[in-house]
């Protein structure tokens, strides 16, 4: 060996600024791998958990009631058209009815008419008769009841017409109602129902793509994790260029030399250069297919997170980042669902007039009854007049004949009258009947509820909506972060790739550090032999782990077999 070669002058010398250098560079690779693949799990954690979520949401027993509640709004519906029919025949009923009583009206319009015509007829022959004591009285009553039962029956006959074109104003508005939204009526709870199913549709794939996209988001987290759980590779890589650096730097001569081999530090090193080389070797193979296989991964995870975003958004119908549709089926629903609330309103309008006409009704048929009564009591003053008139007559003989005549007529007259008053009466009442049923049938409960029905249907387009717009943010976001995500994953693999890069040139130099080196002149020398085992020792005293160890010790059982056998 040319004893002035030193440690400082070894060839292998050169590689230990690269050993540093390399050692960094791999640091910084697997730190800015880690870095980003920590940031992607983060990212992808918090997608998965967004997506995670939705699915209770979606299926959640408060939505069920929603949706329930919209159906019940087309029951409601059907309820209403049901009652407009039969509301439909009690206003016919209570029409017959009113219709029937015009005729016994009519009559006894015609029967105070008659008196009144009798009362003339009677002072006109009281007239000719001249002056006889108690007639005059006779005339002047007769006139008096003619005139209030004539007044009478105009007012019966005015409220009566009147009350005859308010159903008829009220029937045939409900009329045209009925003719315009009976259809839209009966068909409100298959049309709503319609909807439903396609918000159903809207609900499955909602919770489809809440449930494939959050396993397929926890599936590339897990990945990625196994992928952050590899890079411990590269520890390994740093501790082994570490232990490389320790045994190559130069080591100082033992104790106060030896005057036979002035340089024995120097003699170690090209054995020791060849282990470093031996393990360094095992160890970027190591490394290198260690991140190799997670450079694959984080490729592979790349592609796979754009698929991931492209199937999100195709499962729900969706491309690029367009954001909720204004024409979607929640939206559609909604519209159904004001429309049909806005029907129902006017339902409650017509049900509303139909309550008020059953009120103006009671008291118009109570007032009517009420003026047949004073017909009634008119009749039977009447009647006594007659027959104190005909007493009187009698009384006159000849004289008292024309007179009599008159009280003959307005005795049958009051007959008359009675009779019509009677079937008067009895048509209606028979309207008072079927008005008090009217009122009795859901007197304004349809108008009650709406406010309810519109409060219940709102709640349910609301939580809809909600269970909508979270879906679709989470889509949105997933469209947004994922491919930034794959575009870090692709980053994380360029890392990777630049440090097997570097490690790999460092195992071709290292493969030469100990060419040219001429080894120490040993054979036979056993001390020489026994300080470069003395050395290995040490050195082995610093490994942490078992493939340095056993690299380490074949190479030692190498060197002691040249011990043995002169040459090293």
């Amino acid at each position: 060996m040319n004893p002035s070669a030193g440690p400082s002058s070894s060839p292998w010398q050169s590689v230990l600024a690269d050993l540093a250098g390399t050692r960094a560079a791999i640091d910084a690779s697997v730190a800015g791998a880690g870095s980003k693949l920590m940031k992607c799990v983060g990212d992808l954690n918090r997608n998965s958990a967004l997506f995670e979520a939705l699915p209770r949401d979606i299926r959640s027993e408060e939505l069920d009631r929603a949706c329930s509640n919209i159906a019940s709004i087309g029951d409601r519906a059907r309820e209403v058209t049901a009652a407009f029919g039969r509301e439909r025949q009690t206003m016919d009923e209570l029409n017959r009815a009113l219709v029937s009583s015009a005729s016994p009206i009519a009559d006894l319009q015609r029967s105070v008419k008659m008196i009144g015509i009798l009362s003339v007829n009677a002072r006109v022959v009281a007239a000719e008769i001249g002056q006889i004591e108690g007639f005059e009285v006779f005339t002047v009553d007769i006139d008096r009841l003619s005139r209030e039962a004539g007044t009478t029956v105009s007012r019966f006959s005015d409220l009566f017409r009147r009350l005859r074109g308010d159903l008829q104003a009220v029937a045939g508005k409900r009329l045209a109602f009925e003719l315009s939204h009976a259809g839209t009526l009966a068909g409100l709870g298959d049309h709503l129902a319609g909807h439903l199913a396609r918000v159903e549709d809207r609900r499955q794939s909602a919770e489809d793509v809440s449930r494939r996209t959050g396993e397929t988001v926890r599936q590339i987290a897990s990945r990625v994790g196994a992928v952050v759980l590899s890079l411990q590779s590269g520890d390994r890589m740093r501790q082994r260029i570490e232990h490389a650096e320790q045994a190559l730097a130069p080591i100082p001569p033992d104790g106060d030399g030896d005057e036979s081999h002035p340089d024995a530090s120097a003699a170690q090193l090209g054995p020791i250069a060849r282990l470093q080389a031996e393990q360094l070797a095992a160890a970027v193979a190591e490394y290198d297919a260690d991140m190799a296989s997670a450079e694959d991964a984080l490729t592979g995870l790349s592609r796979d997170a754009l698929d991931m975003v492209r199937a999100a958004a195709a499962l729900v119908g969706r491309s690029g980042r367009s954001g909720r549709s204004d024409d979607g089926p929640i939206a559609v629903l909604a519209k159904a669902l004001h429309q049909a609330i806005g029907l129902l309103g006017r339902c409650a309008s017509e049900r509303t007039e139909l309550d008020a006409l059953a009120e103006r009704m009671a008291s118009a048929v109570s007032e009517l009854l009420a003026h047949v009564e004073v017909v009634q009591d008119v009749e039977a003053e009447m009647r006594i007049l007659s027959l104190n008139a005909t007493v009187k007559c009698a009384q006159l003989g000849s004289r008292g004949r024309a007179l009599n005549v008159v009280a003959q007529q307005l005795r049958d007259l009051t007959v008359e009258t009675v009779t019509s008053a009677e079937a008067a009466v009895e048509a209606l009442r028979a309207c008072a009947g079927i008005t008090a049923r009217i009122r009795a049938d859901a007197s304004g409960d349809l108008a009650r509820e709406i406010g309810g029905i519109e409060a219940t249907a709102q709640s349910a387009v609301d939580l809809l909506t909600a269970i909508d717009r979270r879906t679709s943010d989470a889509i949105q976001t997933l469209e947004t972060e994922g491919p930034d995500m794959a575009s870090t994953l692709e980053d994380a693999a360029r890392d990777i790739r630049t440090g097997r890069t570097r490690a790999n040139e460092l195992a071709e130099r290292a493969s030469r550090l100990a060419d040219g080196v001429d080894p120490a002149e040993a054979d036979g020398n056993d001390d020489l032999v026994a300080s470069l085992l003395e050395t290995l020792d040490k050195l082995r005293s610093g490994y942490t782990m078992e493939d340095e160890r056993r690299i380490h010790d074949a190479f030692a059982a190498r060197v002691a077999a040249r011990r043995s056998a002169g040459t090293t």
